[in-house]
């Protein structure tokens, strides 16, 4: 079994080529040589998105926080991590202005 990492460049290449059939395989060559030229040698974080509640969310998520519902359920429940139901009880339900 191969346990490298994937080749990011090759990765996001095949997918925009899947995408965009009239791709020609000389601009993915192209694209390539120029990606691996200026960024080659260096490592890179790919951040995961991250999900954004909406005020109505929010205050839904704060509304069973305040209730006896067990904190495993809530978090559950509204798919959020534990660390964002305590942050969000803390600031009473407000992350941003809505």
């Amino acid at each position: 079994m191969d346990n490298r990492e994937p080749d990011i460049v090759t990765v996001i290449l095949q997918r925009v080529a899947e995408v965009m059939p009239g791709m020609s395989d000389d601009l993915v060559h192209q694209v390539e040589d120029e990606v691996r030229r200026e960024y080659g040698g260096q490592r890179w974080f790919v951040p995961k998105r991250r999900k954004h509640l909406t005020h109505e969310q929010r205050n839904n998520v704060f509304k069973d926080g305040l209730s006896n519902m067990p904190t495993k359920e809530i978090v559950q429940k509204h798919k959020i991590s534990q660390a964002t139901l305590y942050r969000l009880m803390k600031t009473g339900g407000r992350f941003s202005n809505p």
